[in-house]
């Protein structure tokens, strides 16, 4: 069956990368909330909104974040390795529940989170996971010195990928790099707070894959408890589903 319209091009039949409100750069992940279109725009370090979904071939999004205008699209805003509240470097991974907004940061080794919906391009960020502040990045840094530590900690992040999602309350976060699935009880409203339960790991500074004797080497292959950069995460009543990208399959985690 046919698709009736597209997103990020003129018509059915083009392909063009590009960097305009009407353009795309191989995006990860849509998100639809309260009729609204969310798009991480990765390879343009952006995420796009349309306030409501189009109907029609080639749309302009409404909203722009991590950009200031519709037509940069450079890493951080063209700061590069420099980061701030507002920019972003390859996003990767969106949940929203229409009021608050997470994307998954990927390169900038962190997630953000809006409070509030965003209604204007380039608002600043709230709250960020995976860093004590905005103006940080590396991955694994939990003493912030602006290096990656010898292992992660319960609140460092290594290129968090496509996997977010939240049931209201809790937040579940794929730690790609780290080959973890990170689990906060309750949604986290200060930066850096540290994780409640890891899954894929024994421990919050263990990040071997498919390590399940936690000697620090990689078994020679996975376990019913190991991950190999998770990319993918959904809860769906008690169930929550993992895709467990370089295992290449999907975990299922029945509810207690």
């Amino acid at each position: 069956m046919p698709a009736d319209w597209v997103v990020g091009q003129v018509n059915l039949d083009s392909k063009t990368a590009g960097c305009s409100a009407t353009g795309l750069r191989s995006p990860e992940t849509g998100w639809a909330v309260d009729g609204k279109l969310i798009v991480t725009d990765s390879g343009n370090h952006r995420v796009l909104i349309w306030n409501s979904i189009p109907s029609r071939n080639g749309v302009p999004a409404d909203i722009v974040l991590g950009q200031q205008d519709f037509i940069n699209c450079q890493q951080n805003a063209g700061m590069v390795d420099e980061s701030t509240a507002a920019t972003l470097n390859f996003p990767a991974g969106v949940w929203s529940d229409g009021n608050r907004l997470i994307i998954s940061d990927k390169d900038n080794n962190r997630v953000l989170i809006w409070n509030d919906f965003p209604t204007e391009s380039f608002t600043p960020a709230d709250v960020v996971l995976g860093q004590n502040s905005f103006t940080t990045n590396a991955a694994n840094d939990d003493d912030q010195n602006g290096r990656a530590d010898l292992a992660p900690s319960n609140r460092t992040l290594a290129g968090p990928y496509d996997g977010v999602y939240s049931n209201g309350v809790q937040l579940f976060i794929a730690d790609s790099g780290n080959n973890r699935l990170l689990l906060w009880n309750s949604f986290p409203t200060n930066n850096f707070s540290p994780a409640d339960v890891v899954l894929g790991q024994g421990s919050f500074t263990n990040n071997t894959p498919n390590d399940d004797n936690q000697d620090g080497d990689a078994d020679n292959g996975p376990s019913a408890r190991t991950l190999s950069s998770p990319t993918g995460v959904l809860l769906v009543g008690d169930q929550l589903i993992v895709a467990d990208g370089n295992n290449h399959r999907y975990l299922v985690y029945d509810g207690k």
